[in-house]
């Protein structure tokens, strides 16, 4: 099979959607370790414990689990009607300033000792926000928050490159979604050994990417006006 070229909005995108996969995996997996199992990004993880919490009668734990799914639609829906009222351009400031001030905060959150109790809520909504803001990479759409969307859509570029091996989409599908994956997997990974060795502060690495892939986007959405 031919090497697939991208266009530079096609790179551009991909290298976006890496980046704030890999983000994703990462505070995950902290926010699992460090804040009594809770997740940031799997809203179906927090669902099921969620409900498994209520039965046990555990109401404490059930309402660590439900915050950050109630701030997680809270970023989607701000993050969506900003960008409807903006008429949405191709790469949207506003969503992207929602993620750029979501890192920041929990930058300052982590640092700061009794501002630790809004960090989940903070980088729920910060999820939702972002996967609300880069949801297709060019025509391919896709989750940056969260993996299992983009697991589907990864089977069906593998299935219709049976019957196509040539189709440039189904390739470019592979390739963006694939990516995504791996970079959620090796920012878990990370994540974890970051957890294990720096506690709640390993949450500024998480932090940081998010900043830089806001900065990234914002960069390359005044060069290409």
């Amino acid at each position: 099979m031919d090497k697939i070229e991208l266009t530079r909005r096609e790179r551009t995108g991909i290298w976006l959607a890496v980046l704030l996969s890999a983000s994703a995996g990462a505070v995950d997996t902290i926010g699992y370790l460090q804040f009594d199992r809770v997740f940031v990004a799997n809203m179906t993880g927090n669902t099921v414990l969620f409900a498994s919490d209520v039965v046990a009668s555990q109401f404490r734990p059930a309402l660590n689990h439900l915050l950050p799914i109630i701030t997680f639609l809270l970023g989607v829906v701000i993050a969506r009607i900003l960008l409807i009222q903006r008429d949405q351009p191709d790469w949207p400031k506003i969503g992207v300033c929602l993620i750029l001030i979501s890192g920041l905060w929990t930058i300052l959150a982590v640092l700061v000792a009794n501002l630790g109790s809004i960090l989940i809520p903070v980088l729920a909504f910060s999820m939702g926000a972002q996967n609300a803001t880069l949801s297709q990479v060019d025509k391919v759409p896709v989750n940056t928050a969260f993996i299992t969307g983009n697991l589907e859509k990864l089977g069906e570029a593998i299935a219709s490159l049976f019957r196509k091996p040539g189709n440039r989409d189904d390739r470019l599908k592979l390739r963006t979604v694939g990516s995504i994956w791996i970079a959620y997997a090796l920012g878990a990974v990370a994540g974890a050994l970051a957890a294990l060795h720096l506690g709640r502060h390993s949450l500024l690495m998480p932090a940081g990417v998010l900043c830089l892939g806001a900065i990234l986007v914002l960069t390359t959405h005044s060069r290409t006006r």
